[in-house]
């Protein structure tokens, strides 16, 4: 991700989505990178204790990265469109 920055991140599936539609518009190249809150490595703690308790909505974390160079222009795109 050197050469990427962090444009959005939601853990709302229809917030992603949307972010999506509007780089696939504007033909802007995207990275989506997707992290399981509930998951656990082998060291992990999570495979003793379980997800008991835990909010289920947030399970999944979507971080939508771009090129440097299209930062600006896709962070221009989500802002017109009130995200």
């Amino acid at each position: 991700m050197f050469f990427k920055k962090q444009l959005f991140a939601t853990t709302s599936t229809e917030q992603k989505s949307k972010v999506l539609d509007i780089l696939r518009q504007n033909n802007i190249k995207y990275y989506l990178k997707t992290k399981d809150n509930f998951g656990g490595g082998m060291f992990s703690e999570r495979r003793f204790t379980g997800s008991f308790g835990m909010e289920t909505s947030s399970r999944f974390v979507y971080q939508i990265f771009v090129s440097k160079k299209e930062y600006e222009s896709a962070a221009y795109f989500l802002q017109q469109s009130h995200l």
